[in-house]
């Protein structure tokens, strides 16, 4: 199925809610839901991420200015140095390895 985009934001306390449930799933122990019991929205960081100029240009524009042939030639080095690891991340995630290394 495509992705579809996701919308911003949100209930801040039901997704800390969901968090705190998965970390004790996951066996995070008590200092670290301690830790994530006093977590916080920071709206200073939220204004700073929501500023960032990338997220105003296309596709088309980002990707002239991102996309190099030194780029594309490391992350060809990258798929092969690591292969197996990205092999492991398509069976277990189902992220195809060129995903992976484009973001890397």
């Amino acid at each position: 199925a495509p992705a579809v985009a996701q919308q911003c934001g949100g209930d801040f306390q039901a997704w800390k809610q969901g968090v705190v449930a998965e970390a004790k799933n996951a066996g995070v122990g008590t200092a670290g839901l301690e830790a994530l019991e006093t977590a916080a929205l920071d709206g200073k960081v939220l204004a700073r991420d929501r500023a960032q100029g990338v997220f105003t240009q296309t596709f088309i524009e980002f990707s002239n200015r991102m996309i190099s042939a030194y780029r594309l030639k490391q992350g060809a080095v990258i798929l092969k140095k690591y292969a197996d690891v990205f092999a492991r991340a398509d069976r277990e995630f189902g992220v195809q390895a060129p995903v992976i290394a484009a973001f890397w």
